[in-house]
């Protein structure tokens, strides 16, 4: 017997500082189905069409279970809205995915740019994933800070003073550094411990 699939939900991404319109694209992709049931269609909200016997329904259904939210300080398109990722506010749902390419570099103080890391950080659900790309120059030829204590301060360190990622992988190309980061699932416990211990 085969057990049945719950359906999926869909992935929600937040895309911060976007200059295209990529992963808006992909949410908004959609491909033909057809189906014989015509009593589920309510559930799909999205056109139908008959074939010439009256009989088969095509509907229009996404091709990928993503929702995605892109924002810019200064929007170039219609779909990205224009929003300062240091003054969002929490949401109740958080995201699944944040990607945050090129951005951290922009960020014109040291203060503003620890804000965006912790931000990253709270935005995200447990289990959730930051891809994170910035120059690789900030890391190698910067006098300020080197590729390992970029890393020490995005992971969670022995003394608490880390943001608290997860570094799941860490790639370079000859001009960019990659990161993807994840927020562990159990780590509210030890926020909450270091709070109390802090006041």
């Amino acid at each position: 017997k085969k057990k049945k699939k719950l359906p999926r939900r869909n992935v929600n991404l937040l895309e911060v500082g976007a200059i295209n319109t990529q992963l808006l694209d992909a949410a908004a992709r959609t491909k033909k189905v057809k189906t014989q049931d015509t009593t589920d269609t309510a559930s799909l909200p999205t056109a139908q069409t008959e074939n010439e016997d009256g009989d088969s329904i095509y509907k229009d259904i996404p091709v990928h279970k993503l929702t995605v939210r892109a924002i810019d300080l200064r929007s170039s398109h219609p779909g990205i809205e224009t929003q300062d990722f240091l003054t969002l506010p929490l949401q109740s749902t958080r995201y699944d995915v944040i990607v945050c390419s090129m951005v951290i570099n922009c960020v014109p103080t040291p203060e503003s740019r620890g804000k965006m890391l912790c931000l990253l950080y709270h935005q995200l659900r447990p289990g959730g994933l930051c891809f994170l790309t910035l120059p690789k120059l900030c890391l190698s030829q910067s006098p300020h800070i080197s590729k390992e204590m970029f890393q020490e301060m995005l992971s969670s360190s022995k003394e608490g003073n880390g943001v608290g990622f997860e570094i799941v992988e860490t790639k370079e190309s000859p001009k960019v550094a990659f990161f993807v980061l994840s927020r562990p699932l159990n780590n509210d416990d030890n926020e909450e411990k270091q709070r109390k211990e802090r006041n």
